[in-house]
């Protein structure tokens, strides 16, 4: 987290062709600047599943993949105010999961 008016601090250390260590890039949905190699290397350390995540507001680049178990989600807007909320109504959120054993699955590349 170098100022950017500085290089990055990941000079040095992460070897990516043609980035120069001062060149700042900008991320398109919430705005937040970082050094590009700072970028390239929270994509390198990130899940591996092609997406990003910005590190101060947590927008998500790309979609988020992992290991749900099958199911489905409902919503409801519920039309009733809850205590100490007076002018908002409610939301009900219903999960329907099957019943299951959680195993760990590694994968391996």
């Amino acid at each position: 987290m170098e100022r950017l008016v500085m290089s990055s601090g990941y000079e040095g250390i992460l070897q990516h062709k043609g980035i120069k260590p001062e060149l700042v890039g900008k991320l398109g949905k919430c705005g937040h600047m970082y050094h590009l190699l700072c970028l390239v290397a929270m994509y390198n350390n990130g899940n591996k599943d092609g997406s990003l995540q910005c590190p101060t507001c947590k927008t998500i680049y790309g979609e988020k993949t992992g290991t749900q178990p099958p199911g489905k989600m409902e919503y409801h807007v519920i039309p009733h105010c809850l205590p100490g909320y007076p002018d908002s109504k409610a939301i009900r959120i219903v999960y329907d999961i099957p019943a299951g054993i959680q195993v760990r699955t590694v994968l391996l590349r």
